[in-house]
């Protein structure tokens, strides 16, 4: 029976690996398998969820959207939409000392849970409207957040406050005295620049690798970006530093923060492949280097300008192929 378990264990992870790719459906369990789904999966559900990059034990199975906030001298408000992978323990903005006074799920009263200290609610796999009170004598000067808090939107006495400031603890700054400690004028512009280099691996099915490059300043926030493949490639991996959420039209969400990154997509087209384009450079123009297989077939490109790549930005290990710039509705 062990050894029985652990086949049936095995058939099923593979089926239940997540699939990043979009625009292709999930591979759907054999009916043979779908009754030992739950209990496969029992004491493990997390395995559904969204994983770490550099970390294959790191799941991540809450996704939060924008935490909209209404705060007065009296008390204050919170909206929240959150995306469950898998049956958790969703953390609430506030702390022991500015607990919620009451919480909405869905519209319905929901218990509060204490997890350390941080108030959570336990939520089922979808997605789910979160909504709550907090009441205080007095305006805090500081409002905890939840740790993976991207984006916010805070609205003091009904004034909208820009840029709302969120420190290494976690905390909202929201008093005036936060402001004059971090006047405007001294604060870095929200601002993203994308540099896009990509390799396409000749071979069977050709793969294309896009390094996506962010430069970041500002506040921590969640920023909206494009995603281009020739068609018909899919997705089949990402690696991000970043915490990242790629939607079935190829757009990004990305939560960042002041810094530099890099961002790798695997793609692969599984058809034959004559050309490539009309392409579309959505962050300016790119570089692209191709590794040809001569042992499985003769190439050569055209349409593109070839450069060389020992005085490009290419990252390093891909110099040493044949090199080209790419400019919008460039056909290769």
């Amino acid at each position: 029976m062990p050894l029985l378990k652990h086949f049936v264990c095995f058939v099923i992870s593979l089926l239940l690996i997540p699939c990043s790719g979009y625009g292709e459906k999930k591979p759907d369990i054999p009916e043979a398998l779908k009754p030992w789904k739950e209990w496969v999966l029992y004491g493990k559900e997390y395995y559904t969820c969204p994983r770490a990059y550099n970390a294959s034990d790191e799941f991540f199975c809450v996704w939060p959207e924008i935490l909209d906030l209404d705060f007065t001298a009296s008390g204050g408000v919170f909206k929240q939409i959150v995306t469950v992978f898998s049956p958790s323990p969703v953390p609430l903005p506030g702390d022991r000392v500015l607990w919620p006074l009451s919480v909405l799920v869905d519209g319905n009263a929901t218990p509060i849970l204490s997890s350390n200290g941080t108030p959570s609610v336990y939520l089922e796999t979808g997605s789910h409207t979160l909504s709550g009170k907090f009441g205080w004598n007095t305006l805090p000067s500081f409002f905890p957040v939840p740790e993976h808090t991207g984006l916010v939107s805070l609205r003091v006495n009904g004034t909208m406050q820009v840029s709302p400031a969120i420190d290494t603890e976690n905390r909202l700054w929201i008093s005036k005295k936060s402001l004059d400690e971090n006047p405007p004028e001294t604060k870095e512009m929200n601002s993203v620049n994308v540099s896009l280099y990509r390799l396409v691996d000749d071979g069977n099915p050709m793969v294309i690798e896009t390094r996506m490059e962010l430069s970041v300043s500002g506040d921590k926030r969640r920023e909206k970006l494009n995603l281009f493949l020739p068609h018909p490639a899919a997705v089949v991996s990402l690696t991000s530093p970043l915490p990242l959420k790629l939607m079935e039209d190829g757009t990004l969400w990305v939560d960042v923060k002041s810094g530099t990154y890099a961002i790798t997509i695997s793609s692969v087209i599984n058809a034959p492949v004559s050309e490539l384009g009309p392409l579309k450079t959505l962050y300016g123009e790119e570089l692209w280097a191709f590794k040809s297989r001569p042992d499985m077939r003769t190439t050569r490109i055209e349409g593109v300008q070839a450069i060389d790549p020992m005085q490009s930005n290419l990252p390093e290990a891909w110099k040493k192929y044949s090199s080209y710039r790419i400019t919008d509705g460039s056909k290769i």
